[in-house]
């Protein structure tokens, strides 16, 4: 499951982790934090019976959601979402499915998506640039999944790019977050709605396509700076805000990449758009399970 502030997602995956099944639903605005995870719970239980899948059968549920989250699955005053400070989502929704859940932010649990079904099963080390409601972030340093020490690690969406640009609520100004998100970029468009925008741009309408061109390149600048952070392979770029528009972002930060990455002359630096990114951090979520359960974890390997 991946919970947006606006959209539910649920995707039921088999044990290879291909999706088998979709389910997207509406979340009602200002619902309360209870009432959106008995949704969840619900949506669950009406996959599985749509599907025809017996509880004995189900490994458990992943779900992805807005952070900063702690280490027992509490949400930690997330920005966009300022009435679930504190809610123990990862708990309720084990008492309302009664099935184990795994849960992580959306942007890790996209880049664990992409790593066990899409482009970067083969990558020891990638960056995923997660653009949704919000931008974030997910990180696989040679071959493990990075969290941080605070598990809220590759808050890509926090760099900034414009030193003078708007405030964020990070309390920063001219983060990517701010100059880059949906929101931002309907108030750059006069207000029309980022759907409309996106698929104006993808027509070739000049006004849309100055606006995303120039997120792209301000995007660009995030990426430019990732690269030379971590010496990285690939960046994969998805997240449902990627939909019509993702070769606009994808030319503008590849091209970026290839002529400012201060490696550039020793590898070059993969960008690639996501095969399932409309779908990437509901994919994430279920392989959430899959790499709890199955993935070797180092310090496990080590303390044993």
């Amino acid at each position: 499951m991946h919970f947006d502030p606006k959209a539910l997602s649920c995707v039921l995956a088999d044990l290879a982790g291909r999706p088998v099944a979709r389910l997207h639903l509406p979340v009602r605005p200002q619902a309360r934090p209870d009432a959106v995870v008995r949704q969840m719970a619900r949506a669950a239980r009406r996959i599985l019976r749509e599907a025809g899948v017996p509880d004995g059968k189900v490994l458990g549920v992943g779900l992805a959601c807005p952070g900063p989250l702690d280490a027992d699955g509490v949400m930690v005053s997330p920005p966009r979402l300022p009435a679930w400070a504190g809610t123990p989502i990862k708990e309720l929704l084990e008492e309302y499915t009664r099935f184990p859940v795994t849960v992580d932010n959306d942007a890790t649990a996209a880049a664990i998506g992409e790593r066990w079904a899409g482009i970067a099963r083969s990558a020891p080390s990638f960056a995923y640039l997660y653009l949704g409601t919000g931008v974030g972030g997910g990180l696989f340093l040679d071959n493990q999944v990075y969290r941080g020490r605070s598990l809220n690690a590759a808050e890509f969406g926090h760099i900034t790019v414009e030193p003078d640009g708007p405030e964020c609520y990070c309390g920063n100004r001219g983060c990517v977050e701010a100059v880059c998100c949906p929101s931002a970029i309907e108030a750059a468009a006069g207000g029309i709605d980022h759907a409309a925008v996106c698929a104006a741009a993808a027509r070739g309408e000049p006004e849309a396509r100055a606006v995303i061109e120039r997120v792209a390149e301000r995007l660009a600048v995030a990426a430019v700076s990732v690269v030379n952070m971590l010496d990285i392979d690939l960046l994969v770029l998805g997240g449902p805000a990627l939909r019509e528009v993702g070769g606009i972002y994808r030319e503008a930060i590849a091209g970026a990449v290839a002529e400012r990455s201060m490696a550039r002359r020793l590898h070059a630096v993969r960008v690639e758009t996501s095969p399932i990114a409309a779908d990437a951090a509901a994919i994430g979520a279920a392989s959430l399970v899959f790499h709890a359960t199955y993935a070797p974890r180092l310090g496990t390997l080590l303390s044993g």
